[in-house]
């Protein structure tokens, strides 16, 4: 039993032809259904034949975790105004309520586990009205358009204004309502209103033309796209950004341009699964229409060492780079779930620039692509080879004391990823072992209450081999993040290389020369140019007490080669 929109209830099996190798090993997981049920009362009266709705703010579908959602659902309350709903996804929801002459209403969030039988999940109904809403311009014409309905203690409804100008929306609590009206081409306005019981209150608002800049964002095609962003750029450099309605509307209104003439402005539109828009010179009064251009794609195939086709994998962007907002990151794409008898996938569309992409297949170690480079309109194709998982073990101890510490979480430190990192707790001797670890340089995080988080780096471990890494813990106090093993110093990507922004406070990178603004080219002879910030950070992390040579560049001193000690490394801070 899964909930949500219809494709998130699908799983996707994909056989290309009748000669492709047999699909197996497919693996659904059923989640048990809860029940919930409850009273639905009014002045202390049962109300009968009220109709019921579930909004999820979090709910786990077939593909990962859904944004929230609402769905309808079968059963009304009876004439005790009792209700039973025993088909229930686990989640965490509100159940809703709407009944004739009564105020839409709303449980308390409640979390639901498998088979959960939740009573008691009572609902009183307040009394309600209607409200009339009008939109005109400053000549009494009628307008199409959006108005939002706010109250305290009542979730915003958005009502939709048709051609005629006007709208009733019943079920409306008795207090103040405040309508925000957005029209195209018109500034936002706002009225507010006391609903009366049994009836009709009138708004009328009327839209006064923009002197701010406006428009719609359109495909190729001409249809309006949401969700976008619309970057305006200014004289002196100055941007402003504006969001793009579920009508693929944008306002910028006059009092953000500031003293900046409106004529002064250009905008550029952007989406994570579209190419930039051109930039265009918006003018005052007058719609822009910002049109993008056709995204990317990324196919290919995941293989393993000896050709074979990996048929069940989850993909997910781990790192990308891209110009302009990046809307959520990498985390915009989500994880997907693939199963295809040939092991091939497609991914995007895409907006153009450089990703790198992760498999993460169920009976093997995770992989990581190489930098793809991704374009207006093209479709690049990679091929992907899964090894055998690895394990890390060791034992955690007291800094101090030097005893064995058991109920350590120990797991492995990759914060780019979108996939959930093995984990397990130390036993009584404190030792560990985390399976399923891919084949790489790999960094281990421990932590227990009462004792600073300590991340281990450089920890190599083989395809189908073990490696032991002991870990020992300090005390926590108050002033003190975290630690961890390397050099000490803040890194960001620039062009060519990695540079160091900051160096810590007696830390190895300081007491071996590195200052701020060193960019990194290279890191134990490997060329750092191209690498990721993650690849540099892995590489320069590592067992205290052993050295890092790295190659710089200064800024009046030109290439330099240093040798650092690593050592470990206290983050300060609340």
């Amino acid at each position: 039993l899964n909930p949500g929109p219809e494709d998130a209830r699908v799983l996707v099996l994909e056989i290309p032809s009748a000669s492709a190798p047999p699909l197996q090993d497919i693996e659904v997981i059923l989640r048990q259904p809860a029940s919930l049920s409850g009273q639905i009362t009014a002045r202390g009266q049962p109300v009968q034949g009220a109709r019921l709705s579930l909004y999820y703010l979090h709910a786990e579908a077939l593909g990962g975790a859904l944004e929230p959602f609402a769905m309808q659902v079968e059963a009304r309350s009876d004439a005790r105004g009792i209700y039973t709903l025993s088909q229930v996804a686990p989640g965490r929801l509100r159940v809703l309520v709407e009944a004739e002459q009564w105020a839409m209403a709303q449980s308390r969030d409640v979390v639901v586990r498998e088979q959960d039988a939740l009573s008691n999940l009572d609902i009183d109904l307040a009394p309600s009205g209607d409200l009339t809403l009008s939109l005109v311009d400053a000549l009494g014409n009628p307008l199409r358009g959006e108005v939002t309905l706010t109250a305290p203690g009542m979730r915003a409804r958005r009502i939709q204004v048709p051609a005629e100008g006007s709208v009733t929306v019943s079920g409306l609590p008795l207090e103040e309502i405040t309508a925000s009206a957005q029209v195209d081409g018109f500034a936002t306005q706002q009225a507010s209103a006391l609903i009366a019981q049994g009836e009709v209150t009138e708004v009328a608002l009327m839209m006064e033309r923009t002197g701010g800049l406006f428009g719609v964002v359109t495909d190729e095609q001409g249809n309006p796209v949401y969700p976008a962003t619309v970057i305006f750029s200014g004289e002196g450099g100055r941007q402003l950004e504006a969001m793009v309605n579920a009508k693929g509307s944008f306002q910028l209104a006059q009092l953000d341009l500031g003293s900046s003439p409106p004529s002064s402005w250009s905008a550029t539109a952007y989406t994570m699964t579209h190419g930039p828009s051109l930039p265009v010179d918006v003018i005052a009064g007058q719609q822009a229409r910002l049109a993008l251009t056709r995204g990317g794609l990324i196919t290919g195939r995941v293989l393993t060492r000896a050709g074979q086709p990996v048929q069940n994998f989850q993909l997910a962007v781990e790192e990308l780079e891209v110009q302009g907002p990046r809307l959520q990151g990498n985390r915009f794409f989500g994880q997907r779930q693939i199963n295809h008898a040939s092991g091939e996938f497609t991914f995007g569309p895409a907006r153009p620039g450089t990703y790198y992409l992760r498999v993460k297949p169920r009976d093997y170690a995770s992989v990581l692509s190489q930098k793809i480079e991704v374009t207006s309109g093209g479709t690049q194709t990679i091929t992907l080879r899964v090894e055998d998982a690895g394990a890390i073990t060791g034992t955690v101890r007291d800094a101090e004391t030097g005893g064995a510490l058991a109920g350590v979480r120990v797991e492995i430190f990759e914060p780019m990823s979108q996939f959930r990192q093995p984990s397990v707790m130390t036993d009584a001797q404190g030792r560990y072992t985390i399976e399923g670890v891919a084949p790489g340089r790999r960094s281990v995080r421990a932590i227990k209450s009462g004792y600073l988080s300590e991340v281990a780096a450089g920890v190599e471990v083989p395809s189908n081999g073990e490696r032991t890494r002991d870990l020992s813990l300090a005390k926590s106090s108050p002033d003190a993040r975290f630690s961890f093993h390397g050099i000490g110093a803040t890194l960001e990507k620039v062009d060519g290389g990695v540079r160091i922004q900051q160096v810590m406070d007696g830390s190895p990178a300081g007491t071996f020369g590195l200052s701020a603004g060193d960019v990194i080219k290279g890191i134990d002879g490997e060329d750092a140019s191209g690498m990721r910030l993650t690849d540099v950070v892995n590489l320069i992390r590592g067992e205290e007490g052993t050295p890092v040579t790295l190659e710089i560049e200064r800024q009046g001193q030109g290439s330099l080669t240093v040798e650092v000690e690593r050592g470990r490394v206290v983050v300060k801070g609340r």
